[in-house]
């Protein structure tokens, strides 16, 4: 089976640990154990204690039950039984697709995303069209577009909601409307919804479409990337039914030690707690951003409407680079050690994604000053 590189992880991984300052992650500082103890409020040697109790055994089949529980919360009709936890949101995409859609099967998938929504379908051999969220139209998505776009052979509609990199978020409307789409035609409507949760009116397609599927990570609105958690909701039997069939070949379980841990910031009054840290975060790094955007008329860029990513656009370009934005980027790490994806990375042009809520607001300030002597030097 042949599958693009995933340009996105082949650039950070040959950039990431080299640089002074990352500006392109889309994470927030992860928590610490004892920070996750002290901002949910519960008692350290009770949680302690409870760890080193626990028995090096496999997990449950299809999630432990507390971890089903606090992620089905998460939503407003979606069950314990409607839930699988998966190794990571990468995970969760990864076995959706690959059980959901055939070789010969079309789809659509709506890009800027992750490389996974299109390429994956790709190797499957479906046929992908791809329908862009366009920079003069706000990054919103052409409902007509895309409608004109399905047919008679059309699986799955893939989307990421709010997106990476541009950090939009869908308007519910929009969202109802492709639900209605998706229930009437038959289409499964996939999406990955890691960053709902870092805004705070961002309605999920399980909720409203009885052939969605909602893809989640403990990694973005939880901080808790290093579990390596994710879940996969949907209330449709036949697409829960065949995820658990592709599943049973690739993961016996997820850790139980994780699942246990991310329950800790799942169980009940505690969610509300962890997200307020990270939404605080969050609007931390979005300010800096915004004011360097501001104070910067060498670059345009929508600011981020959820999440610590928006994709900006150099003004100079392409008086910056003449080989393309990844020319640019890698001359950054080389000259201002400051790490940016190239817009090539997502199938866009002239851009780079930048992310403001790994590193603190004074790195990040410290960061984009660095992006802006690197442009003027080039003017």
């Amino acid at each position: 089976m042949h599958i693009e590189p995933f340009k996105v992880e082949r650039w950070l991984d040959r950039y990431e640990n080299c640089v002074e300052f990352n500006l392109t992650s889309t994470s927030l500082p992860p928590f610490t154990l004892r920070e996750l103890i002290e901002v949910t409020g519960s008692d350290e040697q009770e949680v302690l204690a409870a760890l080193l109790g626990k028995r090096l055994n496999y997990g449950a089949i299809r999630g432990s039950s507390a971890y089903r529980e606090g992620v089905a919360a998460l939503y407003e009709t979606v069950s314990p039984e409607d839930v699988l936890s998966t190794h990571g949101g990468v995970g969760a995409v990864d076995l959706a697709i690959r059980a959901l859609v055939d070789r010969g099967d079309h789809v659509v998938s709506v890009l800027p995303a992750y490389q996974q929504m299109y390429s994956i379908p790709e190797s499957i051999g479906a046929s992908v069209e791809r329908v862009f969220l366009r920079r003069e139209q706000g990054f919103a998505l052409d409902m007509d577009e895309l409608e004109s776009r399905l047919t008679q052979r059309t699986k799955a509609v893939c989307l990421i909601n709010p997106n990476n990199p541009t950090g939009q978020v869908l308007p519910n409307e929009t969202l109802r409307r492709l639900a209605a789409l998706a229930d009437e035609r038959g289409f499964y409507l996939i999406c990955d919804e890691s960053y709902r949760g870092l805004t705070n009116d961002c309605a999920s397609v399980a909720d409203i479409c009885t052939n969605a599927v909602s893809l989640g990570s403990m990694s973005k609105s939880f901080a808790l990337a290093g579990l390596r958690l994710g879940w996969l909701a949907t209330r449709n039997a036949a697409a829960m039914e065949a995820v658990i069939t592709h599943r049973d070949y690739c993961i016996i379980s997820c850790a139980s030690l994780d699942e246990h841990v991310a329950s800790l910031a799942l169980a009940k009054g505690n969610v509300d707690r962890v997200r307020a840290r990270n939404i605080e975060m969050v609007r931390r790094g979005t300010e800096v951003l915004r004011r360097w955007l501001d104070g910067e008329p060498r670059v345009s860029c929508l600011p981020p409407a959820a999440g610590t990513i928006a994709l900006v656009y150099p003004l100079v370009y392409p008086a910056v680079g003449v080989g393309g934005m990844e020319q640019v980027c890698e001359a950054l790490v080389r000259e201002k050690s400051v790490l940016l994806a190239p817009g090539e990375c997502f199938e866009m042009q002239g851009c780079f994604r930048v992310g403001c809520g790994r590193e603190t607001p004074q790195r990040v300030e410290a960061g984009l000053r660095r992006v802006s002597e690197f442009l003027r030097d080039r003017v």
